[in-house]
Order: structure tokens, then sequence, then C-alpha cells
């Protein structure tokens, strides 16, 4: 190990480490050091306007950056005890983004794509590529009114079933009164709704009065509206799982679900149900929907 000598304006020793005044009274401190050959290396310049400069890069390890300059308008990235690295700017727009093992300069990605797709038949949804979450509603179907009178089919998302939603209950034909079919009812959903009932003859509606006609069930989320006009007339269900009706009976709609579902939960194709509408002679119900809305 080399010893350490405070040295005058006229140089260094041989194969010493010293610190000498250059200059005269610049006020300028340099620390060299020479190697066994007598060789004087400077090492750190210190001058009077307090601007230090190190002869070689302080490594990363010693608090340093291991870099000789910083590379203009690019952003400094960590790199252990290895000399810091660079990420450029890129091109213009580009973002800071991490690849999940390191930064980089890229595009903004084309986030923000939504497509909605609206099924009225059974069949399977297959999941695309880049695929962050979807968002699902089901409606189930409107029931049919008449003699017989006939409920309406479940809609559902997955298998197993991710959500659904039953149909609405048929309105039988009662000339004399009654309660009239039943609304449908929604499950697995982070939001799930029932339909509303149908209306019989002679009911009072909330808000309305007494009717002397009836009014079909409008479906969960109002997709199907109430078949209503005029109250004495026969009429199907309205799309989607709207309840039919007949002068003297009324069914329900089909209940709805709504589910957010992330695409990692969605290994694979899915299948999904679409509820049909109530088969009667006299009136049948409106069939049932699922709506898969995709974000990317």
């Amino acid at each position: 190990m080399p010893t350490s000598t405070i040295l005058s304006d006229n140089g260094v020793s041989s194969g010493t480490t010293g610190i000498k005044t250059a200059g005269g009274d610049d006020g300028t401190l340099i620390l060299q050091t020479t190697n066994s050959l007598g060789a004087a290396t400077t090492a750190v310049t210190i001058s009077n306007t307090q601007v230090t400069t190190l002869a070689n890069a302080l490594p990363a390890g010693s608090g340093g950056t291991g870099a000789n300059t910083l590379t203009a308008e690019s952003v400094v990235i960590g790199n252990g005890t290895s000399s810091v690295k660079f990420v450029a700017p890129g091109t213009a727009s580009n973002v800071l983004t991490s690849n999940g093992t390191a930064w980089v300069s890229q595009a903004i990605s084309a986030g923000g794509d939504y497509i909605m797709q609206v099924f009225t038949t059974p069949g399977t949804w297959t999941k695309a590529a880049g695929l962050k979450a979807i968002k699902v509603t089901v409606i189930g179907g409107g029931g049919s009114a008449g003699s017989p009178a006939g409920s309406g089919g479940t809609s559902s998302f997955g298998s197993p079933a991710f959500l659904s939603a039953t149909g609405g209950g048929g309105g039988a034909a009662a000339a004399s009164g009654g309660p009239g079919g039943v609304g449908g009812s929604g499950s697995g959903g982070q939001l799930n709704a029932s339909g509303m009932s149908g209306f019989a003859p002679n009911q009072s509606l909330p808000g309305c009065g007494t009717f002397a006609g009836s009014i079909g069930g409008a479906s969960a989320f109002g997709f199907g509206q109430a078949q209503t006009q005029p109250t004495t007339s026969t009429g199907p269900g309205l799309a989607y799982g709207g309840g039919a009706k007949i002068a003297f009976g009324a069914a329900g709609g089909g209940g709805g679900a709504i589910e957010y579902i992330d695409a990692p939960a969605l290994p694979g194709p899915q299948p999904y149900t679409v509820g049909s509408g109530g088969s009667s002679p006299a009136s049948s119900g409106g069939a049932g929907v699922v709506i898969v809305e995709e974000f990317y």
C-alpha cells in the first residue's frame, strides 16, 4: 500500500499518494497517486469554484453511478451494484412502461378499446387476445299469456355458469281477476334483479289505480317494456324478456343479472344460453338476451 504525503506544488514523490496545490495561488487542489513505476495519475481535482472531478467514475457500490456521463434526456434506471442504465425517450408520445422485468420506452398501448356483442341465440363466446375484462348481462325470457301459459327460458353465461337469469312466469286467463305471472330472477351476478310480475284484470297498480285489462311484466333493468296498450288487447312480450298479455291474463318479465369478470378468470371458450320466450297460442313472451361487453 502506498503511503500518503502532503507535497508542495512542485510535484508528487515517486511511489506515494499526495495532495499538491496546482497553479500556486488559484486554490485548486489535486489528489495524485503514483504507481510503482512512479507514474502519477490525477484522481481528484477540487477547484476554487467547488467543482469536483473524478478521474474514474464512482462505482454504484460506493454511492456513485458507475458512469462517466449521464445520457442527455434519458431516464436513469438502477442496476444493482453495476453502472446505472438509461432509457432514451424514443418516439414522440412514448411512455415509460414496465414489461414485467425492465422499464422501456414504448408507444401507448391501444387500450380502452370496447366491443359489445349481443347474443339472441345460444352459442359459445371466445376470449380474444389482449382482453382485460368483460361485463356480462343476462336477461331471461318473458312468460306467455293465455291458456295454457308458459314460462320463459333461462339465460346464462359460462360453464359452470358465472351468472344466470330465469324467465318470467306465464299468465293464465283469469276473467274474474287474479294474480299475473311472477317475474323471473337473476343470480350469480354482482347485480341481480327480478323481472316485473304481470298484472291481471282488476288488479291495482301502485300509483296508477285499478285496471280492467292486464299488463305484461317488464324484464329486469327495463330491457323488455311492459306490454300495456290497450289494456284489454292481446300483445306479445317485447324484447328483451318482456311478459306477454291477453285481455284477461298477463305474464311476468324475465329476471336479469350483471357481472364483471377479469380475463384471467376466463381460461377458455364459455358457452351461453339464451332463454326463449314462453310459448302460447294466444300470446308469446319476449326472448331473453346475453350481452357481452369486452374491454381491452
